[in-house]
């Protein structure tokens, strides 16, 4: 039987699961990683043959390749292909039963869907910010959502980075991360080196309340730490008041926004406790993988702190 299925403690080989998915695993070993599994390249392999996709997708990227066919058709029609199609029930069969085993004892569980893409001929290939992720997913849209990770290794950012790097014809493949949903209160970005001056004795600090894709897509102005990586001493800091917070909405795969007030004063999203655990847990990543690293955290409402990705600061990353 071939399994298509790796849990986070198994033991991940890049082509299987990609790099952000080894990537998670290897972190979960040092640090707090929200726990979770990974849809292996053997079930997306499973999914094309079954639904007789892989020669219709070969024949569109040869043209596109070929001809100055227009990635947005293409890529349209790809994703429907995909979308179309059925998850085989083997397949579905492995994604519950580790949905399951990752529900355990509670009354309901939601995760994050995330895609991990790998060349196969060049497994340490950038797909930085190509392909899909979604939040807050239940046990019912679990497969759809899965299907969209794996459409989205055809969506037109994707396929104009692939046609700009010439590596169209090449045996991309993606694997699905599903991980435990977690809500934060604040999250935010750390960078065990100054990402400007490469100084590697201060680390640097930004946050924002809830979910942090208003911090990574520029959209939010962030409280600003810089902290003396040795002592732990704050060396600079700004706190800017944010009126915005993610809570679930009644979308299943969407947060929404919620104004908050915080009040004169803008009171910090990061107590001296977390900055404190931060810089513990970012000496360890950095100690383990040997070079500076752009660190992404989540504090949750009982204020654990979560690391969600960590890539070298100074290098192309797999993801």
């Amino acid at each position: 039987m071939i399994h298509m299925i790796k849990k986070f403690n198994e033991e991940q080989k890049i082509s299987e699961v990609g790099g952000k998915a080894k990537n998670l695993s290897e972190l979960s070993k040092i640090v707090p990683v929200p726990n979770g599994y990974t849809v292996t390249t053997k079930g997306f392999r499973k999914f094309l043959k079954k639904n007789e996709l892989k020669k219709q997708i070969e024949e569109k990227l040869k043209k596109l390749k070929k001809e100055d066919k227009s990635i947005s058709k293409v890529s349209l029609r790809l994703r429907e292909l995909v979308l179309q199609s059925k998850i085989p029930k083997p397949l579905e069969k492995e994604i519950l039963k580790s949905y399951e085993e990752l529900k355990k004892d509670k009354k309901d569980l939601t995760v994050a869907v995330r895609s991990s893409a790998v060349d196969e001929d060049n497994p340490k290939a950038s797909f930085a910010g190509q392909h899909d992720t979604y939040l807050n997913v239940n046990k019912e849209k679990l497969m759809e959502s899965v299907k969209k990770c794996f459409a989205s290794l055809y969506n037109e950012r994707a396929l104009h980075y692939r046609k700009n790097k010439d590596i169209l014809n090449h045996e991309i493949e993606i694997a699905v991360i599903i991980q435990e949903m977690i809500y934060p209160e604040a999250s935010g970005v750390l960078f065990t080196c100054d990402p400007v001056t490469g100084d590697n004795t201060k680390i640097l600090i930004e946050t924002v309340p809830g979910i942090g894709e208003q911090l990574v897509q520029g959209k939010a102005t962030p409280d600003f730490y810089k902290i003396d990586k040795s002592s732990g001493e704050i060396l600079e800091e700004k706190i800017v008041t944010q009126e915005k917070k993610y809570i679930k909405g009644e979308n299943t795969e969407e947060l929404i926004e919620k104004k908050i007030d915080r009040g004169e004063g803008s009171t910090p999203w990061l107590n001296k406790k977390h900055i404190n655990k931060l810089l513990e847990h970012s000496k360890k990543i950095e100690k383990y993988y040997k070079s500076s690293q752009d660190i992404e955290w989540v504090i949750d409402k009982q204020d654990k702190i979560w690391i969600v990705q960590s890539r070298p600061e100074t290098t192309d990353n797999t993801y």
